[in-house]
């Protein structure tokens, strides 16, 4: 098996390419972009952000003056996506890529204006989540600056929970972010579909990774057929919310 083949990001290029969440993402971003006011943001930071694709597509929608962003992303293979991706995507902003893990990283030196938070809170247990929350509200984030945080929804997502790591739920992250101090600006859900029919070997490990015990591609496959009955487009739903921090 090849490098790439072994990649997180093989994995989650598999999972991403059964769904059309993106169509439904891009149109909320035009909504964002009217209803929160980000043109002062002009530095930014992103934790775990892949290939780059949703935060890219954030910034160069709602941000339109972000000119610095710290990137920290741990999987070599989806950094040298990154890069190129910023590259060609947002030429005019100083980024600095950070090959690390974003749960053992040091932090900033100095507060930004803007911290993207897609899909990657499901690496903190609770207490984790709650130091963060205050990690980023003291120390991480300028007065005003805003958080956004991207996370799965129980719909559609209920396959997570069969194989031993339920998602956190959003009303959870909700009060422990309010608790840390931030303002609760916006709240969107995204409602989408996935692809379960005929899962591919990179599909099945990408939920055999995120599992909280031991499984086999098979205990994935059985998990699978047995919730969504190998449907081709079975609902499901992420909540994308904007919190900020006082003036």
């Amino acid at each position: 098996m090849s490098t790439i083949d072994d990649s997180y990001w093989c994995m989650f290029n598999a999972f991403r390419n059964r769904d059309n969440f993106m169509d439904v993402y891009v149109a909320i971003l035009n909504t964002i972009g009217n209803e929160v006011h980000l043109v002062p943001v002009k530095s930014g930071l992103t934790l775990g952000p892949g290939e780059g694709t949703c935060e890219i597509e954030f910034i160069k929608k709602c941000t339109p003056n972000l000119a610095k962003l710290t990137a920290v992303e741990l999987d070599h293979e989806s950094v040298e996506r990154l890069k190129n991706h910023l590259r060609n995507g947002l030429s005019n902003v100083e980024a600095q890529v950070i090959e690390t893990s974003f749960s053992t990283w040091k932090g900033l030196d100095d507060p930004v204006d803007l911290v993207l938070m897609f899909h990657m809170i499901y690496y903190y247990e609770p207490d984790e989540r709650k130091q963060l929350s205050k990690k980023l509200h003291d120390s991480w984030l300028a007065a005003g600056g805003f958080v956004v945080i991207l996370l799965g929804g129980e719909k559609g997502n209920k396959i997570f929970g069969r194989l031993g790591k339920p998602l956190p739920m959003w009303e959870d992250l909700e009060a422990e972010f309010l608790e840390a101090g931030f303002i609760k600006q916006r709240v969107y859900e995204t409602e989408y579909a996935r692809d379960y029919s005929n899962p591919d070997d990179q599909f099945l490990r990408f939920y055999q990774y995120h599992a909280g015990r031991p499984v086999t591609l098979d205990d994935v496959r059985d998990a699978m057929k047995e919730l969504y009955q190998e449907e081709k487009a079975h609902p499901t739903s992420d909540t994308l919310a904007v919190f900020q921090k006082a003036y």
